[in-house]
């Protein structure tokens, strides 16, 4: 069997609220997804006892959870989007490894067999069926006989030229620095097989994971409570789009030269308002302190009165989530800041302009630009102003997602859409589980699919074995 490793993901309340579950997947831009494996996840994601079953009450002691309380002002929905704290971490010394270890130890003690240092090459295939599978070792090759395979192998962010094949959107789109990259080294090697045994690949663009976003300043789009500008002076999209993963998106048919995210000197307020997202910000004193210190010292830097103080190794303002340290820039003036920023002539007058316009917006609670939520305008208006700067480099994604065509028991199909006996799909090489990108109204949702999915399947692979 070609095995894969799962991760740890909390699962979310949101399985209680299985319509509006459902419903923002499709309001996520998840029309193409599997709805028949989404129903499956939706009806048994609550069920979480079989995760880990071995663990002591020390080690869910160690855990801890993200934007759970939620704070004064975390916002549960916006423009109609459902959002749901739901990650469960484990960082300390209950963590992933061991979890997947008590759970090796529990397979094990049933009789599993686990091949280490080994490659799975391809399937074994007679009369249309799986008979077995030829693996590798460093000491030649070995056939494994069954009757039925689960591929998990992880995707194909390893692989530049399966990515461009799965990616022809993205692909297409690149342009200078742009390259389709990946924190994955997974060759794709899972699809391969699948696909040499028959299997249906699939015939739209398949998902990244962070991929289709502009990140400003930080990985996953964490400043919305900011104003969004180009390197002309305007606006380009709604700020505040509710799904991280598709803010900005519009800057892939753009430029890369430099974008900019502008706030005044409330956003120490206005930051507080945020999803429970992978990039939200926990809204939590500490991290309030941090952003005002983040701010005070750009404003210092800007005044002459800085003084830099002795290194330590405490990270700067952020939340949860990927997201770099942001240093901001500031002035006392829209226009002294724009000349910061470097622009000039046209589009210094065109920043000014524009962030008039936006107030304007504010004040009259709707944004006649880019449709942004009223709840979520905020003004730039009262000195210092400030900013950041991030330079838009696009193709990059965390891993793929997605390969494979299945029917809802996780069965591989084939050129007509009928299950292949004994070839199963699961994580990242199972298609379909999202649209054409990647989604979070429920944070984890992505491991929660995967390990959700994947026990489905196995309880697929044994009614097939009788």
């Amino acid at each position: 069997m070609a095995a894969g490793v799962a991760g740890l993901a909390g699962c979310s309340p949101a399985a209680n609220d299985a319509a509006g579950a459902k419903a923002d997947s499709a309001n996520g831009g998840e029309a193409n997804g599997q709805p028949v494996a989404s129903d499956v996840h939706i009806h048994n994601v609550t069920d979480t006892s079989w995760m880990t079953p071995p663990a002591e009450v020390t080690d869910f002691a160690t855990m801890t959870t993200a934007f759970f309380p939620p704070t004064e002002h975390q916002l549960s929905e916006l423009s109609g989007i459902k959002f749901w704290p739901s990650v469960c971490s484990f960082y300390g010394e209950c963590n992933q490894t061991k979890i997947q270890m008590y759970n090796q130890a529990a397979a094990e003690e049933k009789g599993a067999q686990f091949y280490f240092a080994t490659t799975a090459e391809y399937l074994i295939m007679e009369d249309g069926k799986v008979a077995g599978m030829v693996a590798s070792t460093d000491d030649g090759y070995m056939k494994i006989n069954c009757r039925a395979a689960v591929i998990a192998c992880g995707g194909m962010g390893g692989n530049p030229d399966m990515m461009a094949y799965f990616m022809p959107d993205m692909a297409q789109a690149l342009t200078g620095n742009d390259a389709l990259t990946s924190m994955s080294a997974n060759d794709g090697r899972g699809v391969q097989m699948a696909y040499w045994a028959g299997a249906h690949l699939e015939t739209t663009p398949i998902p990244g994971m962070n991929m289709k976003g502009l990140s400003v300043p930080g990985k996953m789009n964490c400043l919305p409570q900011a104003v969004w500008i180009d390197e002309n002076g305007r606006r380009f999209c709604n700020e505040y789009y509710p799904t991280s993963e598709q803010r900005g998106y519009q800057t892939v048919f753009m430029s890369r030269k430099t974008k900019y995210a502008v706030c005044d000197n409330n956003f120490t307020e206005y930051r507080q308002y945020t999803l429970p997202q992978h990039a939200g910000f926990t809204a939590s004193e500490e991290n309030i302190a941090s952003l005002r210190e983040a701010l005070d010292t750009a404003y210092a830097k800007f005044k002459g009165t800085y003084e830099e103080p002795e290194q330590t190794e405490e990270e700067g303002p952020g939340g949860h989530g990927p997201m770099t340290q942001v240093e901001y820039i500031a002035d006392d003036t829209l226009e002294g800041l724009a000349g910061q920023l470097g622009l000039t002539g046209d589009a210094a007058t065109e920043f000014v302009a524009q962030i008039e316009r936006y107030n304007g917006y504010c004040e009259a609670g709707v944004d006649e630009e880019f449709g942004r939520a009223a709840e979520v305008l905020f003004p730039v208006k009262d000195g210092p102003f400030y900013a950041c700067t991030f330079d838009p480099v696009l193709g990059e994604t965390m891993v793929t997602m997605g390969g494979i065509i299945t029917d809802g028991d996780m069965n591989a199909l084939d050129a007509n859409y009928e299950p292949i006996p004994g070839l199963y799909m699961a994580g990242n090489d199972c298609g379909r589980r999202f649209g054409t990108e990647y989604i979070t109204p429920i944070p984890g949702v992505s491991l929660a699919f995967a390990l959700v999915l994947g026990r489905e399947c196995g309880k697929s692979v044994a009614k097939f074995l009788g």
